[in-house]
């Protein structure tokens, strides 16, 4: 096994080195080995942040404090104390349809299954519903010792 120092340099020397650079094999090994530090990385934050937590220092580095969030908790409300400043459609427009949720108040108003309630919702909003394309994303091949011993049968014990 490397000593941490070595490993923190071999890194650095190979962060150094733009990805356009090498060749097929080396970044087929950077994509291998960047999967297991994710990984790792995660719980090494965790680790840090529990120490954080129970005052233990992690030299150059501190807890930030989160963000906070404000939402509407009740549009319907929101819509009725916003009337004397906003036309219906000025609320509206800054309004986002969440669809899982309309499928499901269609599901449970009209007592059908989830398939059911996307054709009804489909034939209402004809015209209305945008359906975009996923963006790729890179997917890890399985290795030809992992696929073959899927094809292997497994022994009678």
């Amino acid at each position: 096994m490397i000593a941490l120092p070595a490993l923190i340099t071999t890194a650095a020397a190979i962060a150094d080195r733009h990805p356009t650079i090498l060749s097929a094999e080396e970044l087929a090994a950077v994509l291998d080995a960047g999967e297991r530090l994710e990984s790792y990385l995660n719980l090494a934050r965790s680790e840090a942040e529990r120490r954080l937590e129970n005052a233990t220092q992690v030299p150059g580095w501190e807890l930030a404090p989160g963000r906070a969030r404000t939402s509407v908790v009740d549009a319907a409300a929101a819509f009725r104390s916003l009337a004397p400043l906003l036309t219906e459609r000025a609320f509206l427009d800054c309004c986002n349809v969440a669809l899982g949720k309309l499928v499901d108040a269609v599901r449970c108003a009209e007592g059908v299954t989830e398939d059911e309630a996307k054709d009804i919702l489909s034939d209402y909003l004809k015209g209305n519903l945008l359906k975009t394309a996923g963006v790729p994303s890179l997917k890890r091949l399985p290795k030809c010792a992992d696929v073959a011993a899927l094809a292997q049968p497994e022994e009678a014990p």
